[in-house]
């Protein structure tokens, strides 16, 4: 999605960081039919990524980490394979916890 590749594009931006994971969250909270596949694709377009180095980039911000934990949740939640990708990008355990 396109929101990925604006927190590529604006990693140093904690404002964009905390959006783009809040909006990842958003667009991964459905629950219908479709709901897996949107999942998926915001995973093959690069979400877990952008969302573990918008976290790494701002480490002390707050809102970027609740936003970022809160969508690395949604999206890894009910399978081990998002969950392995997520760790692989570099999240830590206590962030899909």
């Amino acid at each position: 999605p396109a929101v990925v590749s604006a927190m590529q594009a604006h990693v140093g931006e904690a404002g964009v960081q905390a959006q783009g994971c809040i909006s990842l969250f958003t667009i991964c909270r459905g629950l219908g039919a479709g709901a897996a596949a949107v999942v998926q694709a915001t995973v093959a377009a690069g979400a877990l990524g952008a969302i573990v180095a918008a976290m790494r980039a701002h480490e002390d911000e707050e809102v970027v980490h609740e936003n970022g934990r809160s969508a690395l949740r949604r999206i890894c939640r009910h399978s081990d394979a998002r969950r392995a990708a997520a760790m692989q990008a570099g999240a830590e355990e206590e962030w899909l916890d």
